[in-house]
């Protein structure tokens, strides 16, 4: 039957490649692809084609061309819907979504008026109906005359008899709404969901029940424009009717919300047959909404072209067909497409938008808090002006505001008793995981005021207390794997061990044993990998020593710990061709031992500073990564990044240095006597022979005679090694077949989604893979299998004990990836964190050397979290200090900025299952006037690719009218994004209080941005794209602080903002004249004033007051309309009582 449907049509390659971009056709994932010509669809014809790893399946009616349409797009997806029945509310017996249901073979019931769905009667019915169509859909269009914002006209003319009618009417009308919140809630029990339509402005949106009821029942809002679907007006205008419907299922929020009308073209007016016609929803928004009803939920993951994607961009800009098409293929030019993900276990928070449980260990937790209970004793001894403050916060002592809050902050206390705590938290403990989440709350506080205690509500709200619970959660997991260290919860001596040791000197003593050799050196080349100018430099003398080397040391002794250790050390060195003897050096320098973090072996470094100084400025290392670039993965919990290694042993042993450099790198002498097997080196040393042969210009030796040893490779601690060994190592990563889009770098793209992305550190390789179980247990190959081959080619030796592959928890960068969905600190150092600051805090004396390291540490685990560089300021300032090593007290202002660091490391976890927003924000500022800002609702997949260009020197360019594009002038790489300036609806135009500088101007309006976006709870912990036109304030926002004092307090206004909310926001610059904010902040209104009729009543002063009017409402109502359980206050219990339900007495609808 299969050969006989496609016979009928030749399918042919163009046709297929015109379909990828001018239709939408999709990859089928399913594993029963082959077998869709027999899905049970009411079908004429049938059409599969196989070709190029594409499936169209659908029905060919010849009647109707849009039931092709249906098919074509439904088709794919039939045999995996997630929706298994329609059960229509308030519609009319031949409505178009029924309709569509049963063309397509759909179970599909309908509640008419006819039914009285005011009754219990039609209650009854429709519950009925649920529980005859386990997993059906509730779509509900309830009546909304009686809410039309021409009733406040009516009432000003109707008078009195009118308004009796209109508050019956509004009761019946509330009255369904209580029994639409319980035929949903029976669909959610059965694995159905609900969706309630109304008029967008319908004044019923803003009643309590209605409210209460999206708000239990999970529905999200989904905004659009009538005129997008082919709703139309007289003379075939496109009117507007703009539309709302609030949904708990997230592909019809994904496919319909921000769908709103480009501006470009005239609306006509509803009125008459047109308005009664109107109530019929067009063909295209029934194809949209059951395209999305049939999609499951594993098409909304971002990264895969999926369903969802490519159904809004049909609807999402408007205009002409160009634009659309450039719109469609940008797409499929920014997204790869993967295997689908497994579908979630459970359902799924989709209102909160709140993230899921972290994995925790209970044991590990409870080492952790003996730690952390450390930690907070010396917060509430300490006597700097914000400990204070947190102390007095956690006890509830901090001063209280009153009035109404919207914003997140300042943020309330939190009590323990009233949280959410998982099963395996002993309650025993909570007490102090509360106290620590207050400290961090109170942080949060003093960070978004500027450094300065603020008041706080009496109570939270709900945006307050769904971000205190994500708070709580990154809390738990450092916690957990504070608990994974080793180190004993005591903080004496913690400072000094944390900062280089106890002893005396800044660096461990040299053993020589514990140094990692090579068998043999300098066997890899590098120049050739460093590109065409650094090797010019490289290979002439005068061009990268241009002031010469006359002020250098030509000889030095060693002075770092035994001698003999050194000794032996050369001796190894010689032996594996690091080094050679010569009897001087044009400059030598001194070496120290570094200790490594994950072991007790040692580092070598030269003290190549001084000549550092003397040569030309080297490159900055190509494709660098650093914990800030991990920040920018992608993960899920059901695909969890897979991590796999690679380390090259001894790298910059390896690495070749030419010889016209060999003697500008001398070390310490040593004496030709102490290398002989008799003298200090013993077992290891040589014979004369043998000395012979690792010396460069001496023949016999004498044993007092001084030799100069000579670095044959390039070493760790000269300004060129870094990036000699970098681009070596890159050149080996791209030659293995990696291309430069999939590796991780914070001044680059961000890192693909379905494709491998790689990191190199020097002398480390990190691949990061998104793998379920099964497509793992289907991988026989490491992602660097191809890396192994390059490295053998080039003769680069590995380090076999660090080498891994698909690892879900792993350190790279000095970072814990934790089973493949979170990034922390590792164990170890983020436990010298919060001991040595409990160290510190105990004795307030440390010398600006210390302080320097102590606060490197913050900072390396500060990047993963940007915002929180805007803690240290003064710290920076007193680690300057010109005597370094001088031991001194330290300022007050350098402890309070240590503490507030501190007490904010929950915020060192990271999520990289946060999702992205569904809108892009513009903000912007004018001395004339004030702040602006504007936001488009846009895919989150277009937010995505917006936010990967975000990088670097650039500038947005966005569509003008009808499409076309200004020229501007500017620095920097010129980014064209699809997203029209008309899209952008103004938000706010607020008048600027004082006359500031043009930059603080624009960071409070970025700030005012942020704080407006952190209000909605369904915005936070997303990642997103923050349009601004100020590239200082830009550049700083993205750093994260900012030295300037007119930008630093906005700055942690912003950091605090941001990292209260969980917001991971890349910000990009786009002109002023670009800018879709520029006009608010001038005060210039883009939209008219809302010219609603006024109720005369309320502008007369012999008007009823409010208290009489009600009463007069109350009461002046028609005869018909008396009291019934249905329309008092506890009518929702009542209704239960009547149908047999179980009556909840714990809460109100």
């Amino acid at each position: 039957m299969v050969s006989e449907h496609v016979s009928m049509f030749e399918v042919k390659r163009s046709v297929l490649v015109d379909a990828c971009c001018s239709m939408h056709v999709y990859r089928c994932t399913h594993a029963a692809a082959p077998m869709l010509w027999c899905m049970p669809v009411h079908v004429d014809l049938c059409l599969l084609s196989v070709a190029f790893g594409l499936i169209v399946v659908g029905p060919v009616p010849e009647s109707s061309l849009f039931c092709f349409w249906v098919g074509l797009l439904l088709g794919g997806y039939i045999m995996q819907r997630s929706c298994l029945g329609l059960l229509e509310v308030c519609c009319a017996l031949n409505s178009s979504l029924g309709a569509l249901a049963e063309a397509i073979g759909m179970p599909c019931a309908r509640i008419t008026e006819a039914e009285r769905f005011d009754t219990l009667a039609g209650l009854r019915l429709a519950l009925a109906h649920v529980e005859a169509m386990p997993g059906c859909d509730v779509w509900v269009s309830l009546p909304c005359t009686v809410w039309t914002t021409w009733t406040y006209v009516n009432q000003a003319r109707l008078g009195s008899s009118f308004r009796a009618r209109l508050a019956y009417g509004r009761r019946r009308s509330l009255r369904m709404a209580r029994h639409v919140a319980l035929v949903i809630e029976a669909a959610q029990r059965r694995g159905g969901q609900g969706h309630f339509e109304w008029p967008r402005r319908c004044i019923g949106w803003l009643r309590r029940p209605v409210r209460a009821h999206c708000l239990r029942q999970g529905l999200l809002a989904a905004d659009f424009d009538g005129c997008r679907f082919g709703v139309e007006g007289p003379n075939k205008l496109p009117a507007l009717k703009p539309w709302r419907v609030c949904t708990s299922r997230e592909t019809v929020r994904l496919a319909l919300d921000g769908v709103r009308c480009s501006g470009g073209h005239e609306h006509g007016r509803l009125s008459g047959a047109f308005a009664s016609r109107s109530v019929f929803y067009p063909q295209a928004l029934c194809f949209t909404v059951f395209h999305a009803l049939l999609l499951p939920p594993s098409a909304v993951a971002l990264g895969g072209c999926s369903a969802v994607d490519l159904l809004r961009t049909q609807v999402f800009v408007g205009g002409d067909r160009e634009r659309l098409h450039r719109l469609r293929r940008w797409r499929l030019e920014t997204a790869v497409l993967g295997p689908p993900p497994a579908p979630p276990i459970g359902p799924q928070d989709a209102d909160t938008g709140s993230p899921s449980q972290f994995p925790l260990d209970g044991d590990a937790l409870g080492r952790g808090c003996a730690i952390l209970r450390v930690w907070v004793r010396a917060v509430d001894g300490c006597s700097a002006p914000f400990a204070r403050y947190a102390v007095r916060l956690a006890a509830g002592e901090a001063p209280v505001r009153s009035g109404r809050l919207r914003d997140l902050l300042p943020l309330p206390r939190a009590d323990w008793r009233e949280l959410t705590w998982p099963d395996l938290v002993s309650k025993s403990v909570r007490p102090l995981l509360g106290r620590a989440l207050n400290h961090t709350l109170a942080g949060l506080n003093w960070l978004h005021a500027g450094g300065r205690a603020v008041a706080v509500p009496r109570a939270a709200s709900a945006v307050q207390r769904h971000a205190m619970g994500m708070l709580l959660d990154r809390l738990l997991l450092a916690v957990s794997v504070l608990g994974e260290s080793e180190t004993i919860p005591d903080s004496s001596g913690a400072f000094f061990s944390a900062t280089g040791g106890v002893g005396s000197g800044r660096y461990p003593t040299l053993v020589a044993k514990r140094v990692d050799v090579p068998l043999r050196a300098g066997l890899v080349d590098p120049l050739p990998c460093c590109g065409e100018a650094a090797t010019d430099i490289l290979s002439d003398h005068t061009q990268l020593f241009p002031a010469g080397l006359a002020s250098l040391f030509q000889r030095v002794e060693y002075t770092g710990g035994p001698r003999a250790e050194y000794v032996q050390l050369v001796c190894r060195q010689l032996r594996a061709g690091k080094l050679i003897l010569a009897s001087s050096a044009d400059a030598a320098a001194n070496i120290f031992a570094v200790g490594k973090a994950s072991s007790d072996r040692l580092r070598e470094v030269w003290d190549g500073g001084p000549l550092s100084e003397l040569c030309a400025a080297p490159p900055k290392p190509p494709w660098q990564a650093s914990p800030a670039a991990l920040a920018g993965l992608e993960s899920s919990r059901d695909r969890p990044l897979r991590i796999c290694a690679r380390d090259a042993a001894a790298f910059f042993d390896q690495l070749r240095l030419p010889a016209h450099l060999r003697r500008c790198m001398g070390r310490p002498f040593v004496r030709a006597g102490e290398l002989l097997k008799t003298g200090v080196a013993g077992a290891l040393g040589f014979t004369p022979a043998e000395l012979s042969q690792h010396s460069l210009d001496v023949g016999g030796h004498d044993f007092e005679l001084e030799l100069v040893p000579l670095s044959q490779v390039w070493p760790m601690g000269f300004a060129w090694s870094s990036f000699v060994a970098q681009s070596t190592m890159l050149e080996a990563v791209v030659a293995s077949g990696v291309g430069h889009h999939q590796l991780l770098c914070e001044e680059a793209l961000l890192p693909p989604v379905y494709e491998t992305a790689v990191s190199i550190a020097t002398d480390d390789v990190v691949s990061f893979t998104r793998l379920s179980d099964e497509e793992l247990a289907g991988c026989p190959l490491s992602p660097l299998a191809d890396l192994d081959a390059s490295w053998r080619a080039r003769g680069i030796e590995p380090k076999k004990e660090k080498c891994y592959d698909f690892a879900t928890s792993a350190v790279a960068l000095g970072v814990l990836i934790k089973s493949g969905i979170a990034l922390c600190p590792r164990s170890s150092r983020l436990a010298d964190a919060l001991l040595g600051g409990a160290d510190l805090l105990a004795g307030l004396r440390c010398s600006p050397a210390r302080l320097a390291s102590f606060a490197g540490l913050l900072q390396w685990m500060n990047l993963l979290n940007r915002p929180l560089y805007s803690c240290l300021h003064a710290t920076f300032a007193f680690a300057r200090l010109p005597d370094d090593h001088l031991v001194q007290g330290l300022w007050t202002s350098v402890v309070g900025e240590l503490v507030l660091n501190l007490v904010l490391f929950p915020l060192w976890v990271i999520d990289l299952c946060a999702d992205w927003l569904d809108l892009v924000p513009a903000t912007d500022a004018s001395p004339a006037y004030g702040y602006g800002m504007c936001i488009a609702h846009a895919p989150p997949w277009l937010v995505r690719a917006g936010a990967a260009e975000a990088h670097g020197e650039h500038f947005f360019v966005l569509e003008g009218k009808d499409g076309v594009r200004q020229e501007v002038k500017r620095t920097g790489r010129r980014v064209d994004f699809p997203l029209p300036m008309s899209a952008f609806k103004p938000t706010f135009s607020i008048r600027a209080r004082t006359i500031k500088h043009s930059g603080a101007l624009e960071a409070e309006a970025a700030v005012l941005g942020l704080r407006r976006l952190a209000r909605c709870r369904r915005n936070l912990g997303r990642r997103g794209l923050f349009l601004i036109d100020a590239r200082a304030v830009e550049c700083a926002l993205r750093k994260g602080r900012s030295s300037a004092p007119t930008l630093r307090r906005p700055l942690m206004a912003a950091a605090a903002v941001q990292l209260a909310a969980g917001f991971r926001m890349r910000f990009g610059y786009v002109p002023s004249e670009l800018n879709p904010a520029d006009p608010p902040s001038r005060g210039v209104r883009t939209r008219p004033r809302d010219r609603r009729p006024v109720d005369i009543t309320k502008r007369t002063k012999l008007g009823l007051s409010h208290h009489m009017r009600s009463k007069r409402d109350r009461w002046a109502r028609p005869s018909s309309a008396v009291s019934s359980p249905e329309s008092s206050s506890s009518g929702r219990s009542r209704i239960l009582f009547e149908l047999g339900l179980p009556v909840e007495t714990s809460r109100t609808f």
